[in-house]
């Protein structure tokens, strides 16, 4: 899967900080969080338990609480929902390789994209119902 991000759903009282192996958790690849991105900008979260900040942190932890859950699951849940309209294989555009002068592309399935962010979505309502925060690790 090369580089990942994951969620996982802690206790409102929790200061955990680091996924561990025990926790149920979804991994989600760093190309279609670069993909999403711009739309992950619009929901607040705590950088490294020190301030509130927009989006997820990159290379650290971010803490999704309260209402913005909420948020981060509706843009992942519409999503899901778009790429229902994509055909069974399609590439998804990354970065710009400037020694080859081109954007990388990479095949995907939509089958395999929607059903991460599905989990995603049920990570999301988990957590809303059991009034916990959602961790997320960066890469």
């Amino acid at each position: 899967m090369g580089l990942i991000h994951q969620f996982a759903i802690i206790s409102q009282y929790s200061n955990e900080s680091i996924i561990s192996s025990d926790m149920d958790c979804v991994s989600v690849s760093d190309m279609l969080i670069q993909y999403i991105g711009d739309s992950l900008k619009w929901v607040h979260t705590m950088w490294n338990g020190k301030k509130f900040q927009k989006g997820i942190s990159y290379y650290g932890y971010s803490i999704i609480e309260n209402d913005e859950i909420i948020k981060f699951k509706n843009i992942i849940k519409r999503w899901a929902e778009l790429f229902c309209l994509s055909p069974d294989e399609f590439y998804m555009t990354g970065d710009f390789l400037p020694d080859e002068e081109k954007y990388e592309n990479t095949l995907v399935k939509r089958e395999e994209i929607i059903k991460t962010l599905n989990s995603l979505v049920f990570i999301c309502e988990k957590a809303i119902n059991e009034g916990a925060k959602i961790l997320h690790n960066g890469i």
